[in-house]
């Protein structure tokens, strides 16, 4: 997806971390205070069924918006993993007050509501 120019000069600041092949960016048992826009790379949502099954939710490209459910004050309740190595921009909850950077994060939200329905 890509991002509007506001939210590209957002991102500029926002703290960066690069995530190697494989390895998770978060765990669904971890804390879930940030959300993440893929800068490079690929990443998956995924979880773990009762059965013990990886089932996937989604794949996520640069430009996407990871963990929108932080939004709705969700807990997290998936793993988030990198498929190839991959850089992300970290956005605190408290960045949310930023005009620009929740109104792309709202956009992307409805956007992911309507392809799931």
């Amino acid at each position: 997806m890509m991002l509007n120019k506001a939210l590209l000069k957002l991102i500029k600041k926002l703290p960066k971390k690069s995530i190697i092949k494989k390895k998770h960016l978060r765990l669904s048992a971890s804390r879930n205070d940030r959300i993440y826009v893929v800068l490079q790379g690929c990443l998956k949502c995924y979880y773990i069924n009762d059965e013990g099954k990886e089932i996937i939710r989604s794949f996520h490209l640069p430009g996407d918006i990871v963990g929108l459910n932080r939004l709705y004050n969700r807990l997290a309740h998936f793993n988030i993993q990198a498929v190839a190595s991959s850089k992300v921009a970290i956005i605190r909850k408290t960045a949310l007050s930023e005009p620009a950077l929740l109104e792309e994060c709202l956009k992307q939200s409805v956007a992911r509501e309507k392809e799931c329905s």
